[in-house]
């Protein structure tokens, strides 16, 4: 079993990576089906950067960020999962990439992919089929922090990238995006929130100082990591599209 690689799924979602006998990788989800990670040109796949994001017996998402290779899903007896691979045939057009994020709201029939890179944000339902394919707030430009005391933002006009997005979650509705503003000497982190069901931006949260949002979000509150522990922080939306968090414990 490969216990080093990171696996990003739902509690109610683990998914478990081994090796066959033929070198390649297979994943089992929680119903025990196993799904064979194949190259379509038969190069071997670098298992140590293979990640698995979100969890669903219906459809499988597996990105392999440093090594950006076309690759075919197959059940454990070699076919080829058509589900699956309609999704990747289309995955460039509609916004799904190999490095990304896929996850879905408990109890919602659509699952949310962002790329880390690129700014996209898609929904999908599980069908295969697209529901909407947007772009976050900060789509091609980095976003310059202007004036920390007011909390002014501004977005730069020349070509640039963006911060990648580390991480997201959904909840009730709402999604948080791990975001950061910088200047030349001064930078803070964000949370952006959208409207899951349509895609539309929300409002952002700025951070407190050295606070990096990675773990679990809800309306009305936020855990957050210093690199150390773990805060939790309860915050109110006022008139101002920034506003502050206060910690609970």
């Amino acid at each position: 079993m490969l216990s080093d690689l990171p696996v990003n799924s739902d509690d109610d979602h683990t998914t478990d990576f081994s090796v066959n006998d033929q070198g390649n990788i297979v994943a089992t989800d929680p119903n025990h089906s196993a799904y064979v990670v194949k190259n379509s040109r038969k190069v071997p796949l670098d298992f140590r950067t293979l990640s698995l994001t979100g969890g669903n017996s219906h459809i499988v998402y597996i990105n392999v960020p440093h090594a950006h290779q076309m690759f075919s899903i197959c059940d454990d007896n070699g076919s080829e999962c058509i589900q699956s691979a309609e999704l990747l045939t289309h995955q460039f057009e509609d916004g799904l990439t190999l490095d990304g994020l896929l996850i879905q709201d408990p109890g919602k029939p659509d699952f949310l992919y962002l790329s880390r890179y690129q700014n996209t944000l898609a929904s999908f339902g599980f069908d295969g089929s697209k529901v909407y394919l947007r772009q976050t707030i900060d789509p091609h430009s980095l976003p310059v922090l202007l004036n920390k005391e007011h909390g002014a933002f501004a977005i730069q006009a020349d070509e640039g990238l963006a911060p990648p997005i580390k991480a997201a979650n959904v909840q009730k509705g709402i999604l948080y995006v791990s975001t950061a503003a910088r200047a030349k000497h001064d930078s803070v982190n964000l949370v952006d929130c959208y409207d899951a069901a349509s895609g539309d931006y929300l409002y952002s949260l700025e951070l407190p100082k050295d606070q990096i949002f990675g773990y679990f979000a809800a309306p009305g509150e936020i855990i957050t990591s210093d690199g150390l522990r773990l805060s939790k922080w309860e915050y109110h939306l006022g008139s101002d599209a920034l506003s502050p968090l206060v910690a609970s414990w």
